[in-house]
Order: structure tokens, then sequence, then C-alpha cells
């Protein structure tokens, strides 16, 4: 049966999932009570799209072999790729109970917390994962973004500038420890953030968009309005960005910038944004008492 075992791995190994697959299968009926020999079966089926029943021998696997991780993780794997992440987070716990933690199984228990939009606990998952492994920065930023989520800012900023420090290449952690910085009231460290993440990566939407916001913020239009039409330029169904735009020239009684604006994102909107009827209106509203007042 070793040698069956061989030739099925080696045909999966090589693609041909069509052949293995009844290898497999025949490993599993010479022996139904070996959890291993489940979960290979599992692995084949799932690899040849049969994910129901990767599902029922995963499960299987995890019944007849508790402590073998690598069940618990290609289930609960199925399942957040099918979007089920109440049925991921309760097998990624299980495995959490059963077998050795690992960081990245603390940080997978976080991303199905933020899936269930259950913040504070994957703000204590993604606590784990970074002290289990306090170099990876993408677990830094993750937990940075979780902690912004719950509006705890200046933590968010601790993780991001860990992140950036473990990879000062890494654009996303720059933009977001300007966002955090920016919600901090630290202005000169939110512009170095966002100019660092655009020498990165120039085309990057969200540095440029989100340097927009932060001229905005600090009341410099001309600015603002230059980052959001770069913006705009990267990513031409930007909603947010066309409306921001909109909003600027709106203020710089610009109204028929302000309306062209907003007539393109109002065309754009796949209810992303709920008060382009309103802007709209409000921009005509003073369209028309600025020609009333010119003729």
């Amino acid at each position: 049966m070793e040698s069956t075992l061989d030739l099925a791995i080696e045909m999966a190994q090589d693609g041909r999932h069509a052949d293995a697959l009844p290898l497999f299968r025949q490993i599993v009926e010479a022996d139904p009570s070996d959890g291993i020999s489940h979960y290979n079966l599992a692995l084949a089926l799932d690899t040849f799209g049969d994910v129901d029943g990767a599902i029922v021998e995963y499960r299987t696997a995890i019944d007849l072999a508790p402590d073998y991780s690598d069940a618990y993780w290609n289930l609960a794997t199925v399942f957040f790729d099918r979007a089920e992440y109440d049925g991921a987070l309760r097998t990624w716990l299980a495995q959490q109970e059963n077998c050795e933690p690992e960081a990245r199984l603390h940080a997978r228990i976080g991303d199905a917390y933020i899936e269930l939009a259950q913040t504070d606990q994957a703000i204590s998952a993604y606590i784990q994962a970074t002290a289990a492994d306090p170099n990876n920065d993408f677990f830094q930023c993750r937990l940075g973004m979780c902690l912004a989520e719950a509006e705890r800012y200046d933590e968010a900023i601790v993780a991001y500038r860990r992140a950036v420090e473990l990879d000062p290449a890494y654009v996303e952690a720059w933009v977001n420890l300007g966002v955090a910085c920016d919600n901090c009231d630290l202005v000169d460290e939110a512009h170095s953030a966002y100019l660092t993440a655009i020498a990165l990566r120039p085309t990057d939407y969200d540095a440029v968009h989100n340097l927009g916001v932060h001229y905005a913020w600090r009341d410099d239009p001309r600015r603002a309005i230059y980052c959001y039409r770069k913006a705009a330029r990267l990513r031409s169904d930007a909603v947010l960005t066309l409306v921001a735009i909109a909003g600027r020239h709106l203020d710089a009684c610009q109204f028929r910038a302000a309306r062209r604006y907003a007539v393109r994102a109002k065309h754009l909107n796949k209810s992303e944004v709920p008060n382009i009827d309103d802007l709209l209106a409000e921009i005509d509203d003073q369209l028309s008492i600025a020609q009333g007042t010119n003729s």
C-alpha cells in the first residue's frame, strides 16, 4: 500500500489529479481508520474541485487524528474561501485547542473575527500572532488595522511603525500609518508617511487619495484637488475620490467643475456613496444662485 500512496502522491504533484483520486480512495478503503489517508483523499478532492467531498474527508480525518493540524487548517481554509466564516473560526479554534499553537493560526483566527465584525476578538488574536512572531511585518500591519477599526489610533500607530521598521518598503503600512497619524493630529508624520508611500509606489491609489484627504483636512484645497484628480486618473471607478473632488470645487465656488465630477461619480456609483444626490442638489442650488447674481 505504501507504493500505491507514493504513486498517488507523485501523480497529484504532477497535476494528474483524475488519475490520483482513485488511488487515494483505494488507500482509504483498505484502512478506513487511518486519519492521514482520509486527509490525503480530502486534499485530492479539494484540488480536484470536489469541495463538498473534501469537507467530509477533512472532518473524518480530524475525528480519527484530532491532533493533525493540517486537516484543521485546510478545512478552515475551505470554509473561509466559501465565506463561511463561522465554520472557519470554529475549525481554527479547534485546531488551537487540540494542536500546537503557532503564529499563523492566531492570525487566521484574527482574519475570521475581522470578517465576522468582531473587532475586539480580532485584536486579541493578532496580539497573540505578533507575540508569537514579533518580526512579522504583515501581522503588525494587520494588528494596526484592527486597532484603527476600533479607533484605538495611538496603539495602531505603534503597530504600523513597527511594520515599516521591519519592512521599509511596505506601502500599505505607510498609508495606514498616515491615516492613523491624521486621526491623532500628528500632521508632519502623516504627511511624511504618505509621501514615503508615493515615493515607493507612485501609482498607489490609496496613498494619493489619502494624501488628498490629508490636504483637505489641513485647509489646502489646491493640493487636495491635485491629489484627488491624480487619484481619479489612477482608478477611474473611484467614486469616493470623484465626490471629494466635487466637494473641493464646491468649497472653492467652482460650481460647474463640482457638478461635472459629481455627475461622473453618480454615473459610476454602486451604492458606495449614498449622498451623491444631496451633493448634486446643493451644487445645483449654488449654481442657480450664482447664475442669478450674474444675470
